[in-house]
């Protein structure tokens, strides 16, 4: 009986440390397991909720463009990248169409059916500033958090922002948008479909080594990309966040990697280099040179 017991309360109690290990953080990408718990990382903040962790509003910002990928360019030679408007005002130019719609948590929609075969779609505050971007996998649901089953198209949809959800509301008029210079898109990576609560990924290296369970390392950096690491998200293998080598910070994400390939190509890659594998690159900062900042 006291040898039963005994073993009841070692199973016991390496469960809560392997819940701590294994479950709770899974739903916090900015926080570590310390004595059981998890805590949220460097400068990072509990939401008010309590629900998760969150990037300190103001911190660091998360660079000063959206690019998309169409080619990458591995060493030398001439690649595909595209610029996305981040603001209102060069999205009406550039052959976007801004919804007069506002939708509280992510803003007014932008759409061009002539841009990467009109499947990606842009956010923009009322003050006509960019929040995110959403992209549509047509015909194929991913069955994973960070997105949601689009019934359009049978597909999915996948949005990411850059602000607060609670800082993105639709008071006031639209803003043409006209005269803005962005210098930030934002200071955080959040998806805003994960279990309704949203959930955010380390801006730089030192957070991301210290989260729990651990982010996979791929070991090596892709020229002109930067370091992959694998987020460790229960049901989301894989979102891959993408950083500078040296500094460690953040400037691009993978996302939706592999896929079926018969995706439409833009806004998706096909790597033959990686057995036909079909993938979404989007940056925030000069990738370019990525392995040596």
């Amino acid at each position: 009986m006291k040898s039963s017991f005994v073993l009841v309360v070692a199973a016991e109690l390496s469960l809560a440390l392997d819940t701590c290990r294994i479950l709770p953080c899974n739903n916090h990408l900015l926080a570590s397991c310390v004595e059981s718990q998890c805590t949220c990382t460097g400068n990072n903040v509990l939401t008010s909720d309590g629900e998760r962790c969150e990037a300190a509003v103001g911190g660091v910002s998360l660079g000063d463009r959206l690019v998309l990928e169409n080619n990458w360019i591995e060493h030398d030679g001439v690649g595909d990248y595209v610029h996305l408007p981040l603001t209102s005002a060069n999205a009406t130019s550039s052959g976007w169409t801004v919804s007069p719609a506002c939708v509280p948590g992510f803003g007014v929609e932008a759409s061009n059916p002539s841009f990467a075969n009109g499947l990606v779609n842009i956010y923009f505050q009322m003050d006509g500033t960019i929040t995110g971007y959403e992209v549509r996998t047509p015909k194929h649901k991913l069955n994973h958090d960070v997105c949601k089953d689009d019934e359009a198209s049978d597909g999915s949809r996948c949005a990411i922002l850059f602000r607060r959800q609670s800082d993105i509301n639709c008071d006031g008029e639209m803003s043409d948008g006209f005269g803005i210079e962005v210098t930030s898109i934002g200071d955080r990576l959040l998806f805003p479909y994960w279990e309704k609560t949203g959930g955010e990924l380390p801006l730089n290296t030192v957070d991301l080594l210290s989260h729990s369970p651990p982010f996979i390392d791929a070991e090596s950096c892709l020229a002109n990309m930067g370091h992959h690491y694998v987020s460790p998200m229960a049901s989301t293998n894989p979102v891959i966040p993408m950083y500078y080598e040296k500094s460690g910070i953040i400037d691009g994400l993978l996302i939706t990697d592999p896929i079926p390939d018969h995706q439409p190509s833009p806004p998706f890659e096909k790597f033959a280099d990686f057995s036909d594998a079909m993938s979404l690159h989007f940056y925030f900062k000069e990738h370019m040179g990525a392995c040596d900042k």
